[in-house]
Order: C-alpha cells, then sequence, then structure tokens
C-alpha cells in the first residue's frame, strides 16, 4: 500500500516517481492499494496512464488541505482512518509506503493498533524529510540539507544558543520527536539522495534498515530524437541555437528569477539565442508576474518562449529542439526533467547544488557552476560556441542514464527491498 499526498494528477518529480513505481509493481502481479491524500483527488485506475494493468490496483483519495497547518491536523486522523478501513477488508500481509512526514506518522499508528496483523512501515524519503521542517525557506544550516551533516545534536545547540521564537522551537522539538518516532518504528528507509543516507547513518537511524535507490528514468521513453516538433508549426527555427528549460518556474527556489537575469547576460553575446520553457509557473502567481515582468522589462520577448506544462509522453520531442538543456534551481531535491534531460543524451548546464550533484559530474556529463547568473551564462555560452564539448557532453549523459538510472534496474531493486521488509 502506497500512502503519499504525491501522485497524479499533480505534476512533479515525486509523483512521477510513485506513477512509475505503482505501474511497475501491478505489472509484476502484486496487489497495489494507492491511498492519495490531499486537495486533488487521484486519477482513476481506468484513465489512461494506468491502461493495460492487471485488475490488482485500486486507487483511494482522502480529502484534506495540505497546505494550512488546520487542514494537517485534519488529514491525519482521516489518513489513519481510511488506511485502517483498507486494511480491515483484506488479508494477508501489507507493506504500507508512506512518503511524507504526516503518512508515516498516520501509518505507524495504524501499525500500533493493529498488532494483531503482519504490517511493516516503509518510509520514503525524497530529501532532508527526516531532519528538516522547510529545507526550501531555512537556510541557515540548521534546516538546510547541506547543514545536517554534523548531527541532530545540532537542533538542541540550536535550541540554547539560537534566537528563535517560540514557533522555531516547536519545530525542532517536533522534528527530534520524529525521528525518535520513525527510527525506532519503521521497518525501512528508502533514501534518495546519497548524502542523506550518510546523514541518517550518522545520526543514529538503523544502517540495516537504509535502503539507498537512485533515482531512475524509462531510458527507452526518453531517449536521444532527431530534431522535430510534437506541434506544428514549429516554435522554434531549425537554424536557432535553443537554450532549454523544462519544468516549473515557482516556487522561488525553482530559480525562474535566475533564468531570466542569465538569459541578459547570453543575449548580449549571442543576441539570436532562443530560450524555450516548457512547463507551467506553478501556483506562485505573485512570483509569475515578476520573471514575466523581468522578461519584458529586459527587451527579452522575442528571446522567451512559453510553451506551458504539456504530456509527458511529449517532453523528449521537445528536448529534440535544444541544443542545451538549463537547470537554475538554487536548491533541489528531486528534478525528475534533469533526469529525462540526461537520459536524451542533452548537454547540460545546472547549478551545483542538491540532489543534482548525485547525478551529474562538472566537463563530464554536464557543466555545474553555482547558483549565479553571471557564471551560469559563461557556462552557456562556451557550450553554445563548442559543439565538440557540446557532443561529448551529450554521448556522456546519455551512457549514464543506461548504465545508472535505467528503470530496468532499478524498479526490481525496489521490490526486492519491499519484499525482504515484509519477511524480516
Amino acid at each position: 500500500m502506497l500512502v503519499t499526498t504525491h501522485f497524479p494528477p499533480s505534476v512533479g518529480g515525486v509523483e512521477t516517481q510513485n506513477f512509475d513505481t505503482v505501474k511497475f509493481l501491478a505489472s509484476r502481479g502484486h496487489k497495489v492499494h494507492v491511498i492519495h491524500a490531499g486537495t486533488h483527488p487521484a486519477i482513476s485506475v481506468e484513465s489512461s496512464p494506468f491502461e493495460g494493468l492487471p485488475s490488482r490496483l485500486k486507487l483511494d483519495h482522502v480529502a484534506y488541505d495540505e497546505s494550512t497547518a488546520s487542514g494537517q491536523a485534519i488529514g491525519l486522523p482521516r489518513i489513519m482512518s481510511k488506511v485502517k478501513r483498507c486494511l480491515a477488508d483484506s488479508t494477508g500481509e501489507w507493506l504500507l509506503d508512506a512518503h511524507e512526514r504526516e503518512t508515516a506518522i498516520a501509518s505507524l499508528l495504524v501499525k500500533n493498533r493493529l498488532r494483531e496483523r503482519r504490517i511493516k512501515v516503509i518510509w520514503t524519503l525524497h530529501g532532508p524529510d527526516m531532519f528538516c521542517c522547510n529545507n526550501y525557506e531555512l537556510r541557515d544550516g540548521v534546516y538546510s540539507c547541506e547543514g545536517v551533516g554534523s548531527g541532530l545534536s545540532r537542533y538542541g545547540k540550536c535550541l540554547r544558543c539560537l534566537r528563535l521564537d517560540r514557533r522555531s522551537r516547536l519545530r525542532v522539538a517536533e522534528q527530534i520527536g520524529l525521528f525518535n518516532l520513525t527510527s525506532r518504528y519503521c521497518d525501512g528507509f528508502v533514501v534518495k539522495r546519497k548524502k542523506m543516507l550518510e546523514v541518517a547513518a550518522r545520526n543514529g537511524y538503523p544502517k540495516e534498515r537504509l535502503f539507498y535507490i537512485p533515482y531512475w528514468v524509462d531510458t527507452h521513453m526518453f531517449r536521444p530524437l532527431p530534431k522535430r516538433c510534437p506541434v506544428e508549426p514549429n516554435p522554434v527555427p531549425q537554424d536557432r541555437l535553443t537554450v532549454m528549460h523544462v519544468g516549473r518556474l515557482t516556487p522561488a527556489w525553482k530559480g525562474g528569477e535566475l533564468l531570466v537575469r542569465l538569459a541578459e547576460h547570453v543575449c548580449r553575446e549571442i543576441s539570436d539565442v532562443a530560450f524555450l520553457h516548457v512547463g507551467g509557473f506553478g501556483e506562485d502567481n505573485e512570483l509569475r508576474g515578476k520573471i514575466l515582468t523581468s522578461v519584458r522589462r529586459s527587451g527579452l520577448e522575442k528571446n522567451f518562449i512559453f510553451i506551458g506544462a504539456r504530456p509527458r509522453w511529449e517532453i523528449p520531442h521537445w528536448f529534440s529542439l535544444a541544443d542545451i538543456a538549463i537547470f537554475p534551481s538554487y536548491y533541489d531535491n528531486l528534478n525528475w526533467t534533469l533526469v529525462e534531460a540526461i537520459s536524451c543524451g542533452l548537454p547540460i548546464v545546472a547549478t551545483d547544488v542538491g540532489s543534482i550533484r548525485d547525478v551529474l559530474t562538472h566537463n563530464e556529463n554536464a557543466m555545474l557552476a553555482p547558483p549565479d547568473a553571471r557564471v551560469l551564462a559563461e557556462e552557456i555560452c562556451t557550450l553554445l560556441a563548442d559543439i565538440k564539448l557540446r557532443t561529448r557532453l551529450s554521448q556522456n549523459a546519455r551512457s549514464y542514464a543506461i548504465n545508472k538510472l535505467d528503470s530496468r534496474k532499478i524498479l526490481p531493486r525496489l521490490e526486492t527491498f519491499y519484499l525482504s521488509s515484509v519477511m524480516r
């Protein structure tokens, strides 16, 4: 049973991973039950993405507003109630795979109440969830992923030495309590970042229950294609150099404003370069307005082409139009479109932050730089001017995806971990 707030129709890296996992397990003959908690109902089993899968797949929805504290307070008992009812209607051994703090806590509480049943709980960690309250907003070394390496003792020191307000102290205390609960009672942890695997082991999480699984991608679906556009007319002329960004431009840590600033520097050197953006703006309308205003004020309306959100199956065709892919995040846990760009063999310029470091190596399969507009622009101009360098990075990226990120190699490993956790 997968218990999560991240599932289609929402679109993102975690949603993509959960969708792929469910499809794979159901196709392997496992009984899979998804409990999707949150504001939007999950897509139905009868919808086209699940077409052709066996009848062993079931989807349920728990409605609540996960974006507010009051909504979360309502959501926890609702998730627990739904999980209990689903387990009561079934027999045999069950593995609960939770993907967020609230769903992990709900799953553990259900396990405690149904002690007569053989229930195992796995917590899949997509970033520094086990340590951080909000790693995107707080970057003081205590809450950020880069600052947790010195251990949970930093939280206690933080309470004594830093001038935190009452709310911040409560959030720190909450994390310590969460650590004690999950490290003791979870039967396993799937960790998505190498750094977090090391940090978790140093901070008391049992090593035998930690399982590192890298990002994966369908290397057959996402493969290099001849230059062609999935829609007509082609928005970018064939002879025009094109820098592409795929994904949301908000929230702020995605680097939407940084993308506009670096484009200014690039266009001073190469005036006719096109910046093609495929994806939505996200829910931050204020930041969306700032980004579009920056494009107009910089005089880059002719350089920027905003396509909007497109179906996943179209993305390889859009990638085929690009000479370079750019990923300007200030921080990122799970940039799925980055992995897809690697698999499509695109020359990539990306910020040297977060999980990007797990899959990219500077001057080997990508060009990495700090989140500085001028430095990123220099890397882009270097790549645009050097076709041999672009070719080498492209070939290395594709080779890396096939050898290290292929879903046909990684998803069976995840299945083996699930089965071993149930039998443990």
